[in-house]
């Protein structure tokens, strides 16, 4: 089953790294989930993070080079 994940589960999941929102996506990285995202939500994902937490962009690159090693080859370009 694929599974799109949106800029706001990666928000709610990089902020709150134990909270359910990370839980969810942690079992949709999983077998038999294929999760899918495209380069729009990565690139609006870093506008957010730089807008609203600028002190939070190293966290983020670090939950994002994990995150995306499951997802690699299932990021759609626009």
């Amino acid at each position: 089953m694929k599974v799109m994940i949106d800029t706001n589960i990666f928000i709610s999941a990089a902020l709150f790294p134990n909270g359910k929102v990370a839980q969810a996506l942690r079992k949709a990285l999983t077998y038999p989930y294929q999760p899918i995202t495209c380069d729009y939500v990565v690139d609006e994902l870093h506008r957010k993070f730089q807008e609203k937490f600028p002190d939070r962009l190293v966290e983020l690159e670090a939950f994002l080079y994990v995150a995306l090693q499951s997802i690699k080859g299932e990021i759609f370009s626009e």
